[in-house]
């Protein structure tokens, strides 16, 4: 589940409760040194983004921006128990966006418009931010089948340019909760 937190632009703050976050998929490769304390290095596609969607005076909108990106996150693994398998991690992520897209659709009740809009000019090509979580693994001989539960936060300002008639930034920055399952060899 991703969204994208920003700074509200004074007189639009009406317009915050009709953010929802968006569902998207998530796959990758990764490195885990092992030991009680380790490293560990992912290889992650991810698809961030929030979605505004209700209605105002009448006027029945829903505005979905995505971003999706390679991640690359370099995190500390510590192991809280052997048996099961218990650990906690934390560490950084450095990410490259691939692409950054607006969908729209917006109805006044006699008239629609709609579109696709392809942002990615105005959005920064780098993310980056931290990483937290948790997971816990099951040994099955020489694998271990494994769960996460990651919290990533993002701290890069993802708009590189105020969109036209936006008087002043909003300061993007990407947060998703990211539920990882997998096996170890």
């Amino acid at each position: 589940m991703a969204n994208i937190s920003y700074k509200i632009p004074e007189g639009s703050e009406e317009f915050d409760k009709y953010r929802e976050s968006l569902p998207g998929p998530a796959f990758g490769l990764g490195y885990a040194s092992g030991g009680k304390i380790g490293f560990e290095i992912d290889v992650l596609y991810l698809t961030k983004g929030s979605r505004f969607k209700g209605e105002v005076e009448g006027v029945t909108f829903d505005v979905k921006g995505t971003i999706s990106e390679i991640s690359v996150p370099i995190l500390l693994n510590v192991n809280i128990l052997s048996s099961p398998l218990i650990y906690g991690l934390g560490g950084g992520e450095i990410a490259y966006v691939m692409s950054a897209k607006a969908k729209y659709f917006v109805s006044d009740g006699v008239t629609e418009e709609s579109g696709e809009e392809d942002v990615k000019e105005d959005t920064s090509q780098i993310d980056y931010g931290l990483v937290f979580g948790g997971g816990v693994g099951m040994p099955l001989g020489p694998v271990t089948l494994f769960g996460e539960l990651r919290y990533h936060l993002g701290l890069a300002n993802m708009e590189k340019n105020t969109p036209e008639g936006v008087e002043e930034q909003t300061s993007p920055k990407t947060r998703m909760f990211l539920i990882v399952a997998g096996i170890r060899f």
